[in-house]
């Protein structure tokens, strides 16, 4: 019964994946090249906002804090709340 009903679900979730592709597939996204950032892999220490919130984050993004919802300092962070 169990291995059955995971089938089932199994099932589901692969044609809602499917029907998800051909809904986006007609989709056009315009991105801008010149307005994508990318960001070294390294781990850059700062302070993030979570449900307002000023939470230490050791290994943040790699292009560092954006100074609106991450911050270099606690007392930066606190500011923004």
């Amino acid at each position: 019964m169990i291995k059955k009903t995971i089938l089932i679900l199994s099932i589901i979730v692969v044609l809602l994946f499917i029907v998800s592709l051909i809904l986006n597939n007609n989709k056009k996204i315009d991105v801008d090249e010149d307005d994508l950032e990318v960001c070294p892999a390294v781990c850059v220490e700062m302070w993030i906002i979570i449900n307002n919130t000023c939470v230490y984050d050791e290994c943040g993004s790699g292009c560092g804090p954006n100074n609106i919802t991450t911050f270099l300092t606690q007392e930066e962070c606190l500011s923004k709340i």
